[in-house]
């Protein structure tokens, strides 16, 4: 672990990162030139990048910038974003936490919009992601305006209107929690901001926490579209089943969702949007695989059969 002295922050900014070297240095520059006189804390917690291979390493992007006061690293044990961000909070000693992932950039006003927001106490701020890819051109100096006036792929511009159509959907509803999503979010620092780890790879490891601060320390969620990163659109390093189709991604998901359910009581919920995403993971009568179906395709509410499908494709026992 590498660690650099610092006064007592404001706020610690809190960055995982798995080879995104490209991105990791756009974001660390962004970080570094914020329009803010708070005094920041940087935490870059990596989650297992190979050590030594240069071509996949992000240690030589660290030096390069004065900006980082502690690089955790944790062995690859599959995706571990719950183990490897709270290996950062360990370290954290901001009032406000600010969770970014490695393939995020920020507005410059970013980190003073996510503090005036939290640093109230008990509040989960959440920020939007707007979406563009970053050529292997970019100078370390490209601004993020440049960055926003590039033109956005039509599959992008989807992704980006459906995410924002729920964001703002949730936010109105009685299940505000679900808002947290991605990688930037901000949240008023306190001893029960701890993830799950019992979460591995991708997904609802942020709802799992919203929901217990929400539900059980009086937590409220603020969202603001206008509090802004950048997304790269570059996906070699994703685990997001829904963009790899990958076997072991779908079933990552599919188990972190049954066990985010019988944590939280499926019953207690009373929230059709939260067990309905299984909506979209369907047991393939040819391969006895999971498939994913098109969001249009996926409106059907889940039954007992459906549910019944996936648990014993994926050796589960009990009803969730």
């Amino acid at each position: 672990m590498i660690m650099r002295k610092t006064t007592l922050p404001d706020v610690s900014v809190i960055v995982l990162a798995y080879r995104q070297r490209r991105s990791l240095k756009l974001l660390l520059r962004h970080i570094q030139t914020q329009k803010t006189k708070l005094r920041i804390q940087t935490i870059v917690t990596d989650d297992g990048t190979p050590l030594g291979q240069k071509d996949m390493s992000i240690s030589d992007v660290l030096e390069r910038v004065s900006i980082v006061d502690h690089y955790v690293w944790q062995r690859r044990a599959g995706f571990r974003a719950a183990s490897a961000r709270n290996n950062a909070i360990r370290l954290a000693r901001g009032t406000v936490l600010i969770f970014l992932d490695g393939d995020m950039i920020p507005a410059e006003d970013l980190v003073e919009r996510h503090y005036e927001t939290a640093r109230i106490g008990k509040v989960i701020s959440v920020g939007f992601r707007e979406r563009r890819t970053l050529s292997a051109n970019d100078s370390d100096d490209v601004s993020f305006n440049e960055l926003m006036d590039r033109d956005v792929p039509d599959e992008s511009k989807a992704r980006q209107i459906n995410e924002l159509n729920f964001l703002m959907e949730a936010r109105a509803s009685a299940t505000p929690w679900r808002c947290p999503i991605g990688g930037n979010v901000a949240i008023s620092r306190c001893d029960e901001v701890v993830f799950d780890e019992r979460f591995c790879g991708w997904g609802l490891e942020d709802w799992d926490l919203s929901l217990r601060l929400v539900r059980n320390h009086s937590f409220r969620i603020e969202f603001d579209p206008l509090l802004k990163c950048i997304h790269d659109e570059e996906f070699s390093e994703s685990h997001n089943p829904f963009i790899t189709r990958n076997e072991s991604d779908i079933e990552a998901f599919c188990l972190n969702a049954f066990y985010f359910l019988e944590k939280h009581d499926r019953d207690k919920l009373a929230c059709n949007e939260v067990f309905n995403i299984l909506n979209r993971f369907r047991v393939s009568a040819l391969t006895g695989k999971i498939d994913i179906l098109p969001r249009d395709a996926s409106r059907t509410p889940v039954d007992a059969r459906h549910i019944e499908q996936l648990k014993a494709t994926l050796h589960i026992s009990g009803s969730a």
